[in-house]
């Protein structure tokens, strides 16, 4: 059964995550919806953990940068040693729903 609410679009960039105010880990973003993101990290991320998300989106020549709190419901190990995490997004901060629904329209 499809869990999804939200299109998914396939993206390949560099994603910072923190948790807390002093922990960042740099993962691999693959995919983005309006619900959520996709990623691809060195190392295993517990379930329900919360993490800051930061992500620059290129949209006709111009970089903006999207900023949500997010909720991690999947973290699946591959076989080349790296894990597989789907965050949820929980809120967004300041523009960055009006900018990520505009770049998703835009894709």
């Amino acid at each position: 059964m499809e869990r999804r609410k939200f299109t998914r679009f396939t993206i390949t960039q560099a994603v910072e995550l923190q948790f807390g105010r002093e922990r960042f880990i740099h993962v691999e973003a693959t995919d983005l919806s309006r619900g959520g993101i996709g990623c691809v990290s060195i190392e295993p991320v517990d379930l329900h953990t919360d993490v800051f998300v930061m992500v620059n989106l290129v949209r006709n020549d111009q970089t903006d940068s999207i900023t949500a709190n997010a909720h991690v419901v999947r973290c699946e190990s591959n076989p080349d040693g790296r894990y597989s995490l789907g965050l949820e997004f929980t809120s967004m901060l300041g523009s960055s729903e009006a900018l990520l629904l505009a770049h998703l329209d835009a894709t």
